[in-house]
């Protein structure tokens, strides 16, 4: 097992004091621009500033470092982490040690931590939204989405795709699909079907005048159901 014994490079720079150690140390404007620093994470950046602040406390001046665990306590963060921090500040640090991190600091939750971060950061990712496509009248599909609805008919995203690719089929063979889906919502059909006249005939498909009939239609559907109701209670009014 290794011994751990790690100092700041270039210690000098941040401390010159050759007698005394000073609660403070100096912060060049050039690492503002030091591309190697400023490639850093945000934590390994945060655990670089700490490393400074510890070395300065070292009694022999040379910049040395605490054992892992120490750092670990004053910079009020997980052992786990330093660890990944310190291996990503390698070249900002001298090791005399026979490897950085020995085998002692290395902690078998490390391997357990990372997979846990990929599987918190696929189950924050967004699923996929079915985009339903333009030349699709978005209200005459919303009206024919509730009569399959009504229907208990499923409007999953897989039932939603395989209509569009029906009716993405009846585009490419020159019929106007918003037709299909008028005629399915007027019919109370579940599905779409081709219709006879092709988009831009003589007999053009009026995709207004198809909302207006299926607005009075479902109306119609709604005032039958009250009369047929009211029939049920006269009737059964007249039989008690």
């Amino acid at each position: 097992m290794g011994v751990w014994k790690v100092r700041i490079k270039n210690w000098s720079n941040f401390q010159h004091f050759k007698d005394r150690r000073p609660p403070w140390i100096k912060l060049h404007r050039e690492i503002l621009d030091q591309r190697d620093i400023n490639l850093l994470s945000d934590r390994s950046y945060r655990v670089l500033i700490g490393l400074w602040l510890l070395a300065s406390e070292d009694k022999g001046l040379n910049g040395e470092l605490p054992e892992i665990e120490d750092i670990a306590f004053r910079l009020r963060m997980e052992k786990d982490k330093i660890i990944k921090a310190l291996k990503e500040l390698d070249e900002f640090l001298i090791h005399d040690d026979i490897e950085m991190i020995s085998e002692g600091c290395q902690s078998d939750d490390t391997e357990t931590e990372t997979e846990t971060e990929e599987e918190i950061k696929t189950e924050k990712e967004p699923k996929s939204v079915f985009v339903l496509p333009d030349w699709i009248n978005q209200e005459l599909w919303d009206g024919f989405m509730a009569e399959r609805k009504r229907q208990k008919a499923s409007n999953s995203e897989a039932a939603i795709k395989s209509l569009v690719t029906k009716l993405s089929k009846f585009r490419e063979e020159g019929l106007d699909p918003n037709e299909s889906v008028a005629n399915s919502l007027e019919n109370s059909w579940k599905g779409v079907f081709p219709t006879k006249q092709k988009a831009g005939g003589n007999g053009k498909f009026n995709l207004s005048e198809a909302l207006q009939n299926d607005m009075q239609r479902i109306n119609e559907r709604e005032m039958g159901d009250s009369s047929i109701r009211t029939l049920e209670s006269d009737l059964s009014g007249q039989v008690g």
